[in-house]
């Protein structure tokens, strides 16, 4: 059951791992976590196409810059009928 002012997070990423990267889905989140939490030096700046998808903005992204990560998210609460959006990024 879900309650009036609980909250959801909506995520749809793309993540280039690392080309030695080994292991199973709790060790790629865990990858995507520590790249997020990490550090950032990117060479090139990317401006994302609000129309396109998470994949196709990461596709092209990947390919003109150096950056390995891309995400819709949103965070939403519940207001007795329906999740409301807070806050949304690209």
């Amino acid at each position: 059951m879900i309650n009036k002012g609980e909250k959801l997070v909506k995520v749809d990423f793309c993540f280039k791992l690392p080309s030695d990267f080994e292991g199973d889905l709790n060790d790629a989140l865990q990858a995507v976590i520590d790249y997020r939490k990490g550090e950032k030096n990117h060479d090139k700046d990317f401006k994302a196409n609000g129309e396109s998808t998470a994949y196709e903005n990461w596709w092209r992204m990947v390919n003109e810059t150096d950056r390995p990560f891309f995400a819709k998210a949103s965070i939403s609460e519940f207001d007795g009928e329906k999740f409301n959006s807070l806050k949304t990024q690209l």
